[in-house]
């Protein structure tokens, strides 16, 4: 088995199947370079969650809203440029 590289966090967050979270479980075994990496990516998620949770400013909630109303149609978009021919080649 290669490295886990993008399957490390779906192991970190239990999201792989059994038999593949159990060869990713004997990878660690054997390689350092992933083991490292689990555990980095452990301790970030564990950051992660013990800092406060943030509530969005109204003006940040009204201006978000705002980009989701209709507004003015867009303009059509211009036609597009033919490339100019290839010499020797015709279609």
């Amino acid at each position: 088995m290669r490295h886990l590289d993008e399957r490390i966090s779906d192991l970190v967050d239990d999201r792989l199947e059994h038999d593949e979270r159990d060869r990713a479980l004997v990878h660690l075994t054997v390689c350092a370079h992933c083991r490292e990496a689990v555990e980095l990516e452990r301790d970030a998620r564990n950051a992660l969650r013990s800092l406060p949770s943030v509530e969005p400013s109204q003006r940040l909630v009204a201006s978000l809203l705002a980009l989701a109303e209709p507004g003015e149609p867009l303009p059509p978009a211009p036609p597009a440029a033919q490339p100019p021919p290839v010499a020797g080649w015709r279609p």
